[in-house]
């Protein structure tokens, strides 16, 4: 797509949102070209102001409403192959896909066409699919092979039109969801607004009272269904309602299908100017609306909507994984069940609320990712004419599929409940997705990286506790939870402070535990120090039963970082302080896969991180490059230690409190550096005995009293790039990547999700060939390749699926230069790594029969 075109994209894209609710300054600059060149400068390369503001006006001239443009961006962006929606730009949509929702793109393109009461099977017209991918030479490799994504958070499985329609469907109040969300006035206005004139244009497509439709499902006085009920619908839109009116029908659907039927019908009458036209139900009333009134509510709701999945989806003005963490509060927000002492009674519904909630979103989250048209042409027919004993098995054409969700672990006694829904959710799925491959689920809990404070330990232990004991009273969970992992940002939470939720207890006394030898880093061994076990290990092999416990460990390392040198110590210090095994993985690892030299050359000539995050880091590598390991064929580099030395005393003369013996001090760092408790256990040989380290009394500023460590290490700093600091990261990034290989440590790439947050304009850029350059021209070159698997890591988040991911990536291979066979042959290996490292059991159910007799017995409806 030329320049001024896709900059005519973003402009048509910003028409249609709501301007005070997504920032744009419409007080200084009421006059729409005004406002909207300052939203879109910048984009598509347009920097100059006369340029920008020229092409503002001529778009203005073209589109004279705002949903024109809209037709014109779907016409830019859709196409239709195999009878399906397509995209014509991938990389132009996938800039574009978090500011404008996919439903409105293709209710736009067919809303042209057709009207959708003109279609003979509504409902397979309805089920378009849930991203759009551009027509690949991939299609055929994965519809046709066994897929795992081992790297999926259940809290964004789900697109935000999911939440939408539950919203809609006054299924929560809405103050619930905006309890962070900046301007929240404005928020529950527009959103109760929303839901008025989303009542009056389905009471006009319909015919019928939207209270007609749907009476009260699941509302927060309310009891809600059984939760062994196996049709359970904590809520239910009234236009689903209206398509689909039998309950266990409806059940089978896509739970956002009558909101497409709106999108849909509003946008066809808008391109043919009949809004005073016959509604879709029987007979009009007094009450309709009149054209015009019409007009102005179709267009408030769109924008509404479109902000609510923009604005809630990603934050525009922060960076990395700041980015989206908006995002993750809105599941928590429907379904927040706060106690209260005054009226434990509407706690208890709430809980139950929440967990027919949960239920409800795992099967629909397995839906989204493996009933999608997109990837699966056969779901288009809902198993239509077949009784369930035909599909017992897969056929070449639905082949296996498998997923490893990350759930969040609690101390609540809702664990066990919780756990029980989400399972009873998969069975649904089971159940009622007949035209759905078979799909092996594993369940891993992930602890939440925080700032670190004084009784984390003991959470983190109580937490692991609760999950062993509930695999120990329960043995039918034990094929379903599989795994532990760590996620968030990792600057906020080093791995050295996760030792207790993954089974590690750090040292108690100088002797090791009977029966335990000491680990000693001279044999080879990768985790180092003085006498520490594996107490999940124990915990397990004691675990009684035939189908024994398997949790095996995965942690987000080498995603978001300042600075090159703090992802790859990140990474390397979930290896050896986590002590991961082979098989076992680390979340994203970007970091790896950048070279040093052009990860400074793009945009990272001056670093700015903490103080006492840059000392770590230069004490990390002083204690990687000076290790003897002859395994790994390490020995000791002293001319970069000797330039690290220096690095070092000039960063600690800046701090009055630095110790005076530093040369003593710096060893005893390097050599305590994989054992100490905590950052400030390992930084306190560099200060002076009064050194203080809990921050200083904001009353006391400025009165002439020496600053204390803790604010010296806080202060940020730039770090200077040069030759010696690049050179420094290059030989540490080696010996990192070599300890990975050496592990069998598998690489979670996840290339969507890395693209946004590392901030790549195209799948192209994503330098995964510099990890493993596998069937590609030069492999041979690459001495050490890097097991890596793909996955999707926020699928509802980013539009996308596990078969999306693969397609995304072999694209964007295609576009460095590389033939179709090399990138199969790249794509088949990764899709084996992937395979080989799945935490799922061999012992998981093997077919659909008796994957549903585990879940039946599971849920007390089966033999035992």
């Amino acid at each position: 797509m030329s320049q001024p075109l896709a900059f005519y994209s973003w402009l048509r894209t910003f028409r249609l949102l709501e301007p005070g609710l997504c920032g744009f300054d419409t007080a200084s600059q009421p006059k729409e070209s005004r406002w909207l060149w300052q939203a879109a400068k910048g984009k598509a390369g347009i920097e100059e102001t006369s340029v920008g503001q020229r092409l503002v006006a001529q778009l203005l001239a073209i589109d004279t409403h705002p949903l024109d443009g809209l037709f014109q961006l779907a016409d830019a962006l859709v196409t239709f192959g195999d009878g399906r929606p397509r995209c014509t730009d991938q990389d132009t949509w996938q800039s574009l896909n978090l500011h404008i929702d996919i439903d409105l793109i293709i209710a736009a393109r067919l809303g042209r066409d057709f009207l959708p009461q003109h279609a003979p099977r509504l409902e397979a017209s309805l089920a378009w699919p849930s991203v759009l991918a551009v027509e690949s030479f991939c299609d055929n490799l994965v519809q046709s092979q066994e897929l795992i994504d081992t790297h999926v958070h259940l809290s964004t499985a789900l697109p935000l039109t999911f939440y939408w329609v539950a919203l809609m469907a006054e299924f929560a109040p809405v103050g619930h969801i905006l309890t962070s969300v900046p301007n929240h006035a404005a928020w529950e206005d527009a959103l109760l607004d929303a839901v008025a004139i989303r009542r009056r244009l389905a009471r006009w497509l319909t015919g019928r009272d939207p209270d007609q439709l749907v009476p009260h499902l699941l509302d927060w006085d309310d009891d809600p269904f059984d939760e062994d009920d196996p049709v359970a619908e904590p809520f239910a839109d009234c236009l689903l309602v209206h398509l689909f009116p039998h309950r266990r029908t409806r059940l089978a659907q896509n739970p956002v299908l009558g909101e497409r039927l709106l999108l849909w019908f509003l946008l066809a009458v808008h391109i043919r100017d009949q809004y005073d036209a016959p509604n879709v139900g029987a007979g009009r009333t007094q009450l309709d609306p009149c054209p015009e009134t019409l007009r102005k509510d179709v267009l408030r709701y769109l924008r509404i909507r479109n902000s609510f999945i923009r604005e809630l989806t990603y934050r525009p003005l922060e960076t990395g994984l700041d980015y989206f963490r908006q995002f993750f509060k809105i599941p928590r927000a429907m379904t927040e069940t706060r106690t209260s002492r005054a009226n434990r009674e509407r706690v208890g519904r709430r809980r139950r609320a929440f967990l027919a909630f949960e239920r409800f979103r795992m099967r629909h989250a397995l839906r989204y990712q493996f009933s999608d048209p997109t990837d699966a042409p056969w779901a288009r027919d809902h198993g239509f004419g077949l009784n369930r004993e035909d599909f017992a098995q897969t056929t070449p054409w639905r082949p296996p599929r498998q997923v490893e969700l990350r759930i969040s672990s609690t101390n609540s006694s809702l664990q066990k409940r919780h756990l029980h829904a989400l399972l009873m959710g998969y069975r649904d799925f089971l159940e009622h997705d007949l035209d759905a491959p078979l799909l092996r689920l594993g369940l891993i809990f992930h602890t939440h990286k925080r700032p670190f404070y004084k009784d984390m330990p003991d959470k983190q232990s109580h937490e692991l506790e609760g999950i062993l004991s509930i695999l120990e009273e329960e043995p039918d969970l034990r094929p379903f939870v599989v795994g532990l992992d760590a996620c968030s940002s990792e600057r906020d939470l080093s791995p050295r402070h996760l030792r207790a939720f993954f089974g590690l207890r750090p040292p108690q006394t100088d002797s090791p535990p009977p029966g335990l030898g000491r680990l000693s880093p001279t044999n080879g061994d990768f985790f180092h120090g003085a006498s520490r076990w594996d107490w999940l290990a124990q915990r397990i092999a004691r675990s009684a039963g035939m189908v024994p416990i398997r949790l095996r460990r995965t942690c987000h390392a080498g995603e978001d970082f300042h600075d090159l040198l703090s992802g790859l110590r990140w990474m390397d210090d979930s290896v050896v302080m986590l002590n991961l095994r082979p098989g076992e993985r680390l979340g994203h690892g970007i970091a790896l896969a950048w070279l040093p030299r052009e990860w400074y050359r793009d945009g990272h000539r001056h670093v700015t991180k903490p103080r006492g995050d840059h000392l770590v880091d230069l004490l990390w590598a002083r204690r990687l490059l000076s290790e003897t390991l002859p395994r790994l064929k390490w020995t000791p580099d002293l001319d970069l230690l000797n330039k690290l030395d220096y690095l070092l005393r000039a960063l600690l003369s800046t701090c009055d409190l630095a110790a005076p013996n530093l040369d003593q001090s710096l060893q005893t760092c390097t050599d305590q550096y994989y054992d100490a408790l905590s950052d400030q256990a390992l930084l306190t040989p560099l200060f002076q005995a009064r050194a203080q380290w809990h921050p200083a009394d904001p009353k006391s500023a400025g009165n002439g009293k020496p600053k204390r460590a803790a604010d010296l290490l806080g202060e940020l700093i730039s770090v200077t790039v040069n030759d010696d600091y690049i050179a420094l990261v290059e030989a540490c990034r080696a010996r990192v990547r070599t300890r990975i290989v050496a592990g069998d440590i598998v690489l979670e790439l996840c290339p969507t999700s890395n693209r946004y947050i590392g901030g790549f304009a195209r799948y192209a850029d994503l330098p995964y060939t510099n990890l493993n350059q596998y069937g590609l021209a030069g492999g041979e070159q690459l001495a050490e390749p890097v097991l890596v698997s793909i996955n999707t890591d926020n699928p509802g988040l980013f539009r996308t699926t596990i078969a999306h991911e693969y397609r995304l990536l072999g694209e964007g291979l295609r576009a460095r230069g590389h033939g179709p066979r090399e990138v199969a042959r790249w794509l088949e290996e990764a899709r084996q790594a992937a395979l080989a490292s799945a935490f799922i059991p061999p012992w998981s159910p093997p077919s659909k029969p008796e994957m549903r007799a585990r879940l039946d017995r599971l849920s007390g409806k089966g033999p035992r």
